[in-house]
């Protein structure tokens, strides 16, 4: 979370204050107004009025909520690989152990260290490197289910959690990635 997304958070907050704060002027107004009036065209203006309030009042929050959706994601995403993270790898583990406690559920957890890795960084650099995970990413999402999910949980450690799939077939899709991974060329500006 950073301080331009607490800067909407309080923007919003202090508007929708500010909104509810004016519906409350706008209503004892509008007591006056209707002890004064025609009660049918005060209440028409009070009803025009707040309407228009509460439209621009559901907007910010609409708004709120999407960049709380945003920062969300972000809290549970690597930036480099758009892989889930350490964070979300956690706290999906945690779901999926409370709502397994009641029922037999499968599910895989595969741990995958990529060899040599640190060789790679150390011959052509952290950005081939970052590149290599970038891209190793990508194939392992293409082969497994959209149901199943790849965490990166650090330097060149993954984790990938297959739910409500039973081990051999764990294994099938992870022999698809290793070969896939085998025969894959990393091309990096000429290298």
């Amino acid at each position: 979370i950073n301080e331009e997304f607490l800067d909407k958070t309080k923007e919003t907050t202090d508007f929708i204050q500010n909104t509810n704060s004016g519906i409350e002027t706008d209503l004892k107004i509008f007591a006056t107004e209707a002890e004064k009036e025609d009660i049918s065209k005060s209440v028409k203006k009070f009803e025009s009025d707040l309407m228009s309030k509460l439209s621009r009042s559901n907007e910010k929050i609409d708004e709120l909520k999407t960049e709380l959706e945003k920062a969300y994601k972000e809290l549970h995403i690597d930036t480099l690989t758009k892989a889930f993270n350490r964070k979300a790898l956690n706290d999906d583990l945690e779901k999926i152990i409370r709502a397994g406690k009641s029922k037999k559920l499968n599910v895989n957890l595969v741990e995958i260290d990529l060899d040599f890795f640190k060789e790679i960084n150390d011959k052509y650099g952290h950005l081939v490197g970052d590149f290599i995970l970038i891209k190793f990413v990508l194939i392992v999402k293409s082969l497994i289910r959209e149901s199943d999910k790849i965490y990166r949980y650090g330097g060149d450690e993954f984790f990938i959690i297959f739910n409500r799939i039973d081990i051999d077939k764990s294994v099938e899709i992870m022999e698809k990635i290793r070969k896939k991974i085998e025969v894959t060329k990393f091309k990096y500006k000429d290298k």
